[in-house]
């Protein structure tokens, strides 16, 4: 019999086994050593007490839903940061459970919108959220490059910044960032991020934002610097200070078309698409 229950104060180490096992036939490869685990949790404001677990009946952990919680656009919004149910309890309209339950436990703490977000190509996940009330948002787009196929253009001095006010530069970027790329998530997470700079006559025109894993949460440029081998310059820094083999972009909005050629004219591929979606509660 399965019973379900916030994840209040429980072990993070007993979560992070079932996320993994839950993941482990994924679209997407998933590899999540239990330190990285806890950087993505931190970064993206795990809230256990608005996690819900689904539990046997031996009380093991053998489903969730991860949630964190944020000002987002002026409304107090949970963030849906994984669901899953491990492979043996599938089909069995537990996901399902999870939801509604989840739910009106975030009605009861005043929560305004639930946030997520999910590959297009998922139709099972997609069909649960949209019969659950969810809508479509913005659509996003997610980058890889090997960096051993990347041709250096490098032609501006940048530099390694000890830090970087991002407030201060909000408006270099045409469309706000998803959840896990926001400027909170990045200071939550900021001693596993390098930041760089792009500068002409001392004068930033450029940053890029990299965490110890080679993923790009940020790359912004000034917006009458975009003609210029901005971006190709911090790149090449990045790949040239570091010993990543890939470098990923995940969640760059659809409509952002320069951002998007950027990317592309330096050798990025697009491997998956993504929905955003919203749920008014």
């Amino acid at each position: 019999m399965v019973h379900y229950q916030l994840l209040t104060n429980y072990p993070l180490e007993k979560i992070h086994h079932c996320f993994v096992e839950a993941f482990s036939d994924y679209e997407v490869k998933i590899d999540l050593p239990y330190q990285v685990f806890l950087d993505m949790m931190n970064r993206r404001g795990l809230s256990p007490e608005l996690s819900m677990g689904a539990f046997d009946e031996n009380n093991n952990l053998i489903g969730f839903v991860l949630n964190g919680k944020r000002e987002w656009e002026g409304k107090l919004t949970a963030y849906d940061l994984g669901t899953g149910v491990i492979p043996d309890y599938r089909k069995q309209g537990i996901t399902s459970q999870l939801f509604t339950k989840v739910k009106e436990e975030l009605t009861k703490v005043g929560i305004e919108q639930y946030l997520l977000e999910v590959i297009q190509t998922n139709e099972k996940a997609l069909k649960l959220y949209q019969n659950s009330g969810f809508q479509i948002t913005r659509e996003f787009n997610c980058y890889l490059l090997e960096t051993s196929e990347f041709q250096s253009k490098e032609t501006l001095p940048v530099q390694k910044l000890d830090q970087l006010k991002l407030q201060d530069y909000s408006d270099w970027q045409e469309f706000p960032s998803s959840w896990q790329n926001s400027s909170q998530s990045l200071e939550a997470d900021k001693k596993n991020m390098s930041f760089y700079g792009a500068f002409e006559e001392n004068q930033l025109i450029g940053y890029g934002i990299v965490d110890n894993k080679g993923d790009i949460p940020q790359l912004a440029l000034h917006p009458e610097f975009r003609e210029k081998n901005v971006a190709a310059s911090i790149l090449s820094a990045i790949i040239n200070d570091n010993s990543f083999e890939k470098l990923k972009m995940l969640n760059v909005d659809d409509r952002d078309k320069e951002l998007i050629a950027c990317l592309e004219n330096n050798g990025f591929s697009l491997f998956v698409k993504q929905y955003e979606m919203i749920l008014p509660l």
